[in-house]
């Protein structure tokens, strides 16, 4: 399995998504590998397009939040809030899948770290 170089292809699927008929999509995930933090990786979310009625998510939950970096969660929410278009919308996190290959034991933790990292992120912020 290999990551994405960048949110390029993320951020077309969800700009198609976006410009079908129908209707909008009510939430779109995009994948943050733990150890991405260069702003080459984040800077495609500048050219989103998606809906206002459409939510974004993304995994700065780490299935391994013991080999993180600490502070890789506020590095990457700071280079999202600076890519993402200029139009104030929130956003929120979630893990890499949404938290489809977590086994059920690690639930309750990655739970948990969803209410650190936003706890820390409303701090830092």
């Amino acid at each position: 399995m290999v990551g994405p170089e960048t949110l390029a292809g993320q951020v077309d699927i969800a700009d198609a998504l976006g410009a079908a008929p129908g209707r909008e999509p009510a939430w779109i995930s995009f994948t943050v590998p733990q150890d991405r933090g260069d702003e080459a990786y984040f800077a495609p979310l500048a050219g989103l397009r998606a809906g206002p009625g459409t939510e974004l998510y993304l995994s700065l939950v780490s299935y391994h939040p013991d080999k993180q970096a600490r502070g890789t969660a506020e590095a990457q929410a700071a280079l999202i809030d600076r890519f993402l278009p200029g139009d104030g919308r929130p956003w929120g996190i979630c893990t890499e899948c949404v938290m489809a290959r977590a086994e059920r034991a690690d639930v309750p933790r990655l739970i948990g770290l969803h209410r650190e990292i936003l706890q820390r992120l409303a701090t830092a912020g």
